[in-house]
């Protein structure tokens, strides 16, 4: 079995607020010409959300349920800042929750019309092409303090039941260091929201 990547040109723009630039970045879909394809088996890439974002959102949302917390929506606006995130660490090779424009991960959401003084946060990833190997990353991390000890920092963003709202980016960087980089972006407040999620 032959698989070919068959890459797609996605234009970040940014908007609601945000510094106006546009970065090019590469996405790659595999794509294997001899599948069986079903009706569920396809995804649309719509509003930012292409397969991986979507087989992630449903990794998160199964992962809270277990634990009995809502499941998280994606908001148009956080849904911007994460792709931009991924977009511009990808394109500028680099890996900081501070951006490119120096900006901390509360002002860039801010910026992209997520400022409401709720709870919110940021989980990056880097050198993962699937969810599900960003999604298993995220929730086994140590994350250590300044003494070592183990804070499982990403895993209790996942799980925090003030979250109401979610964000995810994933870009491709072919010159990057990493390859692919992830970016999920979290609010307690409910905004504008992709239908159908």
């Amino acid at each position: 079995m032959t698989r070919r990547l068959l890459p797609v040109i996605a234009l970040l723009t940014a908007s609601l607020g945000a510094p106006a630039r546009a970065s090019a970045v590469t996405y790659y879909l595999n794509f294997n010409p001899y599948s069986t394809l079903t009706a569920t088996s396809i995804c649309y890439y719509a509003f930012g959300m292409g397969c991986e974002e979507q087989n992630f959102l449903t990794l998160i949302n199964g992962y809270r349920q277990q634990y009995g917390l809502v499941p998280l929506k994606p908001s148009v606006a956080l849904m911007s800042s994460s792709s931009w995130m991924s977009g511009d660490m990808a394109a500028k090779n680099y890996f900081n929750h501070i951006d490119s424009l120096g900006r901390d991960p509360y002002t860039r959401m801010a910026q992209f019309g997520y400022g409401y003084s709720t709870a919110r946060g940021e989980n990056i990833a880097a050198g993962n092409s699937s969810a599900q190997a960003t999604f298993d990353q995220w929730r086994t991390e140590c994350d250590p303090d300044a003494s070592g000890r183990c804070t499982y920092r990403h895993n209790l963003n996942m799980l925090d039941p003030s979250y109401r709202v979610i964000g995810i980016g994933r870009a491709y960087g072919a010159y990057s260091s990493y390859g692919w980089y992830w970016t999920t972006d979290f609010g307690g407040l409910a905004d504008a929201t992709i239908a159908g999620y």
